[in-house]
């Protein structure tokens, strides 16, 4: 997209920003993957000038992707960033950007931003906890931050299946003291119909159907599996005008470096509550991917016999026969193709 600059009247320095006649549709945006697993940055496009049908395309792209950046967002002011939020969460309309009690259930929540660099989900104390959570760094003229998520439908699909099998039967309480609530261990994606782990340790007191020992020692092994998730796992330097929405329900992240800084620069705002469940019947992400690609190696054989029926009916065998027999026939020698008068002399 291109960009004009104007002067920035924080300081003498000038910051880019993007022309108010230059917004573009997400259709029209330019978008790069970040890894196999997780992470896509989105160029090009403006979240103030994005409609409705465009928020749920979003939506969609963050539950499988589960996470997504848009950079040089210098126009997502206060009242913008209401009405994003309002796309994906009614609750909104009527709620300001002030920061809320940590105990409220319902309406979107103002996350302050942790001290502490383990992983994490927001607000999950709660019955009902946020799906989406968003962050956005204001124009600074500085900001060295870096914030990592891990995708929780890759760490599910790094552990063994017995292990699978033993998590998905199990619960996990969230949260300490009064401000507990109980979860499901695994947890199915209502977008995507996807299994991800529900569990990171800087959340979980205790699994209640193990004994003690049981538990701290699967709650080890969990976190274990997410410290050492590197495929599934991206990092993100901050940069004034960037904007990061993510899916709490796939995801966990963690801040490396640089809170204080995201504390005075940045709003995180988390939103759309909703209760996890566990269906018996949903998938891991390998097992979707495996049976996507069963099914389209499946689809072109039926296609290839199907050719080869057609191919191999009584009609199609005269056709072809009498295609041979006009080939022959093209394929006479030259002294039999001359005429006679020729054929005499040359004897």
């Amino acid at each position: 997209m291109t960009s004009v600059y104007s002067p920035d009247s924080a300081s003498s320095s000038t910051t880019l920003h993007p022309s108010q006649d230059q917004y573009v549709s997400l259709d029209d945006a330019s978008r790069i993957d970040l890894s196999d697993s997780i992470g896509t940055v989105f160029s090009g496009v403006q979240l103030s000038a994005l409609a409705q049908d465009q928020a749920e395309e979003l939506a969609k792209i963050v539950a499988e992707r589960g996470v997504v950046f848009y950079e040089g967002q210098y126009d997502f002011n206060p009242s913008e960033q209401d009405r994003f939020i309002a796309y994906f969460d009614s609750s909104h309309a009527a709620t300001t950007t002030s920061k809320h009690d940590s105990t409220q259930e319902s309406g979107p929540e103002v996350i302050p931003s942790p001290v502490h660099h383990e992983w994490q989900s927001d607000s999950t104390h709660q019955a009902e906890t946020p799906s989406l959570s968003i962050q956005m760094i204001g124009e600074a003229e500085t900001i060295t931050a870096e914030t990592a998520w891990v995708s929780q439908y890759g760490v599910y699909d790094s552990l063994s299946i017995p292990v699978q099998r033993l998590v998905a039967e199990v619960t996990a309480f969230h949260g300490s003291g009064k401000q507990t609530a109980e979860h499901p261990a695994v947890r199915t994606h209502p977008i995507t119909s996807l299994r991800a782990l529900n569990i990171v340790l800087g959340n979980v007191s205790r699994i209640p159907q193990l004994k003690k020992k049981e538990s701290d020692k699967l709650l080890e092994l969990l976190d274990y599996e997410l410290q050492s998730a590197a495929e599934h796992t991206i990092r993100w330097k901050w940069k004034a005008g960037d904007v990061a929405l993510w899916d709490n329900r796939c995801t966990a992240y963690r801040h490396i470096s640089g809170a204080s800084s995201l504390k005075q620069y940045s709003t995180h705002v988390s939103f759309l509550r909703e209760k996890a469940y566990y269906d018996p019947s949903s998938e891991s992400r390998s097992e979707c991917q495996s049976r996507i690609h069963r099914q389209e190696k499946e689809e072109r054989e039926r296609i290839e016999a199907i050719k080869r029926r057609y191919n191999n009916t009584p009609l199609r065998r005269i056709i072809a026969r009498q295609s041979s027999r006009e080939t022959t026939l093209m394929q006479i020698s030259p002294i039999q193709s001359m005429p006679q008068n020729q054929q005499n002399l040359g004897q």
